[in-house]
């Protein structure tokens, strides 16, 4: 090691400390503001160790190029991953408003992909806390570092994750016979990143479209995990459903955060008993409601035991399932029940009315 990287070593050494704590305030600031499964899929945060601070510096590029440690501009990074390459736009958007950007070493390397070049697609910043938030005491100790942000798509970074172990950064570089495979692998990503982004584009014009014919009554659309969010979001008579469910002792909760398929337990019992339109579902609910289904009761109590809690706690999707098993005949019912069981106490409560009621 030369005396140049030595030196340079022993200063970031001296402030590594401070320089940990600015990436984990920036991490915590981050996780605080961006929303996660909406915003990003993950952040990783890391402050550069001393022994990889030392082999950056020592490289013969960057002899001398370094008067003091302040300009390393990653000794604090941080990268966003995030889903769709419009959730990394408006991240990056965010970030303009939580940082002051420094656009001299900023870049984006979307826009500097030569057409030999292919796959490592993200956006870098380089940030520093603006003068209010700089002011706080709390951050006294970080005024005058910067923080290295990248934004990336999952493909993105995926990508980048293969190109660091082939160390391929353009097509010279590559053996002859691979170089047609890297390019087709590197095409593949970019156009699968599109793809998905135009699906979504689909998806949130489908929602509008059903959305307008919930609103005009129309409910002759086909059941599928859109459909059945918008129904169970705005229809009167599962409402009027919770109203009944809720007297009897029924607590109705939201879908939970983590839930990866709220709908699927819907959606698969009405495909079961034959349903196929969002209408069908509706009349069936209608009729549950109608003859407030004394079942409803009787599965209630079934399922109550003294060490139980006071109310049986369910989402609307369940609720909403739960009135399609009851409005079939028994046979189907039992059927429907076993094949896409509830949850154990539930289901051994509801097979004991359905077979005994």
């Amino acid at each position: 090691m030369s005396e140049y990287s030595q030196n340079l070593r022993a200063s970031y050494e001296a402030v590594w400390g401070t320089y940990q704590q600015f990436t984990e305030r920036n991490e915590a600031l981050l996780r605080d503001i961006l929303v996660e499964g909406e915003d990003y899929y993950a952040i990783e945060a890391r402050t550069k160790d001393l022994d990889s601070f030392e082999a950056k510096v020592d490289l013969p590029e960057k002899e001398q190029k370094y008067k003091d440690i302040a300009e390393v501009t990653d000794l604090s990074g941080l990268r966003i991953i995030c889903y769709l390459d419009e959730d990394a736009t408006r991240v990056c958007e965010q970030l303009g408003e939580l940082y002051d950007i420094d656009q001299e070493h900023s870049v984006n390397k979307n826009e500097q992909l030569d057409p030999d070049q292919f796959g490592y697609r993200s956006r870098h910043f380089v940030v520093a806390f603006p003068a209010d938030r700089a002011a706080l005491k709390e951050n006294a100790r970080f005024v005058g570092l910067r923080a290295e942000i990248q934004v990336r798509t999952i493909l993105q970074h995926a990508w980048a994750a293969i190109d660091w172990k082939l160390r391929y950064k353009n097509s010279a570089e590559v053996p002859q016979h691979l170089r047609r495979r890297v390019f087709r692998v590197s095409a593949l990503l970019e156009l699968a990143d599109d793809e998905f982004s135009s699906l979504s584009v689909s998806v949130a014009h489908l929602r509008d479209e059903y959305e307008r014919k919930v609103d005009a009554g129309d409910l002759s659309i086909a059941i599928d995990r859109e459909s059945i969010d918008i129904f169970i979001e705005k229809d009167v008579d599962l409402e009027a459903l919770v109203a009944l469910a809720e007297d009897i002792g029924y607590s109705i909760a939201p879908n939970h955060p983590n839930a990866r398929d709220p709908y699927g337990g819907v959606i698969s019992t009405a495909s079961l008993a034959g349903m196929s339109t969002i209408d069908e579902v509706r009349t069936k609910i209608a009729e549950v409601v109608a003859k407030k289904e004394p079942r409803l009761r009787q599965v209630f109590e079934a399922w109550r035991e003294p060490d139980r809690p006071p109310r049986l706690v369910v989402s609307k999707a369940g609720l909403a399932r739960l009135a399609i098993v009851l409005s079939v005949e028994v046979p189907q019912a039992v059927a429907l029940v076993e094949k896409l069981p509830f949850g154990p106490k539930l289901q051994s409560a509801l097979l004991d009315v359905l077979r005994n009621g």
